[in-house]
Parts: structure tokens; C-alpha cells; sequence
């Protein structure tokens, strides 16, 4: 007959060794037995997501590349959009790997950088499953004993897997101006963004945000109306830098279109998108086309641009728009003398 003090031990064991974890592992939101408010579980998924992204950063900056490349999803739905024309990875595999490392230290080749954060924003999805972030960062390397100092524009889409956030989505850009983008445009200078294909899927919620993303690329019906979302915590990033309009606000400027002109025509060449595990997110990626005159003569322009949609109330909307111009490294390495002499 097994002693009386066998069943207990081996229950102080099991209870000993479930609450043994990986150090490299992140606490649980919520503590076993411990009822915690609904607003409590959004302030400590926020503030985890938030701490999530200034690592990224970190290590960036610190040349671990291997830290920054297991913070994302190894998924083929995963995007990524650097500033240069080519920096572009679609899906997650050993291949893409490889290549993450040197995203971001291709806007200065061969040059240490830092990555300051200026205006992090974090957004979660109602079920809280699905977190996208925007943020301001000066992209800042050493210039003839100067520190030259690049600010960039980051939006990025994160999804929740076991107790830690995974990048699945990210976009990096470099504002320019409308005028100097169509001025580009017409002397056949503006950079040709790297292709992505589009996404071929016969699941019925793909199907449907990709048809009200190319209605919105078209701009020609009331889809701006019905499809992006006004509410406090929307955003809209232009490719201009002075285009940051979040709320209300948006509803003049939801689209590309509006942007440049509705004598201008703008269309699709690539449009990929992808489902969070729950459904209830959507994240995509488009190259497009602005085409139209200028002074007359002919423009153009082709830009990159990504968003994310939550489906609210049975309908989906546009909750984050980023639109850029892909730039040359070569373009960005010639501004070094500039940025660092205005430091």
C-alpha cells in the first residue's frame, strides 16, 4: 500500500514543475487563479507589444541580427518592406532567413546604425489577438564624425502565438514629397519597387478584402466611404511626410487617389493578402501605379502600399494605411553630407 504522503509529494512536484518556463519565454498576461480586469489584460498586452518592438530595435542596433530574426513568425504569410526598391520578403522560410538580417542595414550600407524611437503607437484587435503599431524613428549612423540622422516611418502588424508577439507584417519607408515623387516620375527616375505576386485564394474572406482593396485602389465608388474606418484609432500614412492624418480627419485623404489628384488614375500590379489565425485581421500589400500628366507630360509614379483591416460590425475596414516610394541605397548614401551638415 503506498504511504499517504506519496500522492501529495507527487502533486507538490507536478505543480513545481509546470510553473518552470524557458527564461527566454515571457510571463503570462494573467496569473493562474487571479481574476484580472478586461482593461488590465489590454494595458499588459499593449505594454507587452510595446516592449516587443523597442527590443527589435535594440537588437538592431546592436547588430543581433539573430534576436531581431526570432521575433518574427516563421509563416508564409509574413511581409516585409524595407525602404530600398528590392528590400522585400514574402513568406518566412530558412532562404528568408538569410536575407532578413540585411533589411535594415541597407539604408546605409557597410555603416553601424541606431534606432531611436520617437512616437510609438500600439493598437490591439478586439480579440486581442493581433496587435499593429506605427512609429516615427531617426534611422541615425556616424558620418565624418557626425551622427547623420534619417527619420523613417514604421508600420508594422504583430500576432500573438502562445505568450509572446511574433512580427508578421512590417513596412519601413522614407517620406517624400508629392511634388518631388511626380518630378521623379516624370524624368523616368522613380525607383520600380521589387514584385510580390498576388495572392491566389479560394478562401472567401481573402477574396473579399482583396476586392475591396483594388476597389480602393481604383477609387471609383463609395468603397472610401465604406470600408475605412474613422475611429480614434485609425491612421493613414502617406508617402509624403506631411500626410499623417489619423480619426475623422482621414476621411478626405483615404485613398491614393486623393492624394494626387482624381485626374490621375491609379491600378494594381501586385496584391497579397493575408488572414490572422483568428480571421479577424487582415494585413496586405500592394505595388501600384499613379498614372496621369503633369505640365503635359506623362507621369508614372509607382508606389508601395500596405494596410491593415478588422472586421467590425460583419463589414471590413481600413484601420492603418501606409503608402511609400521605394528609394535607391544609393539615393540614401548620397544624403549622408546633407542630413550630417544639418545635425
Amino acid at each position: 500500500m503506498m504511504p499517504s504522503w506519496i500522492p501529495a509529494l507527487l502533486a507538490s512536484l507536478f505543480f513545481l514543475l509546470a510553473g518552470c518556463r524557458s527564461p527566454t519565454t515571457r510571463p503570462p498576461i494573467t496569473a493562474p487563479g487571479r481574476p484580472i480586469s478586461p482593461e488590465r489584460v489590454l494595458e499588459e498586452l499593449e505594454g507587452d507589444l510595446r516592449a516587443t518592438v523597442l527590443e527589435s530595435y535594440k537588437a538592431l542596433s546592436s547588430d543581433y541580427v539573430d534576436a531581431y530574426i526570432d521575433g518574427i513568425a516563421e509563416d508564409k504569410r509574413v511581409l516585409l518592406i524595407d525602404v530600398e526598391a528590392d528590400d522585400v520578403i514574402v513568406g518566412f522560410d530558412l532562404p528568408a532567413r538569410a536575407a532578413a538580417g540585411s533589411l535594415r542595414g541597407r539604408v546605409i550600407p557597410g555603416r553601424g546604425f541606431q534606432i531611436v524611437s520617437k512616437a510609438l503607437e500600439v493598437h490591439l484587435s478586439a480579440d486581442k489577438t493581433v496587435g499593429w503599431v506605427f512609429d516615427e524613428i531617426s534611422y541615425r549612423v556616424k558620418h565624418k564624425g557626425k551622427i547623420a540622422a534619417f527619420p523613417l516611418r514604421v508600420t508594422s502588424v504583430y500576432e500573438r502565438h502562445d505568450s509572446s508577439w511574433l512580427l508578421v507584417a512590417k513596412h519601413v519607408s522614407r517620406g517624400v514629397p508629392d511634388d518631388d515623387a511626380l518630378a521623379l516620375a516624370m524624368q523616368g527616375r522613380a525607383p520600380l519597387p521589387k514584385t510580390m505576386g498576388t495572392t491566389s485564394s479560394s478562401v472567401a474572406s481573402v477574396k473579399e478584402v482583396q476586392d475591396i482593396l483594388q476597389r480602393l485602389i481604383h477609387d471609383e465608388d463609395d468603397s472610401r466611404v465604406r470600408h475605412v474606418s474613422l475611429d480614434a484609432d485609425s491612421l493613414l500614412i502617406g508617402s509624403d511626410p506631411d500626410r499623417e492624418r489619423r480619426g475623422p480627419e482621414i476621411a478626405e485623404e483615404a485613398t491614393i487617389r486623393s492624394h494626387f489628384g482624381y485626374d490621375m488614375s491609379v491600378r494594381g500590379t501586385d496584391l497579397r493578402v493575408e488572414l490572422s489565425r483568428s480571421g479577424s485581421v487582415a494585413w496586405a500589400a500592394a505595388n501600384v501605379i499613379v498614372e496621369g500628366a503633369r505640365a503635359d507630360r506623362t507621369v508614372t509614379l509607382p508606389l508601395r502600399v500596405t494596410w491593415v483591416l478588422e472586421r467590425r460590425d460583419n463589414a471590413w475596414v481600413v484601420v492603418q494605411a501606409h503608402s511609400s516610394m521605394p528609394v535607391r541605397t544609393k539615393q540614401m548614401a548620397s544624403l549622408l553630407e546633407e542630413v550630417a551638415g544639418g545635425t
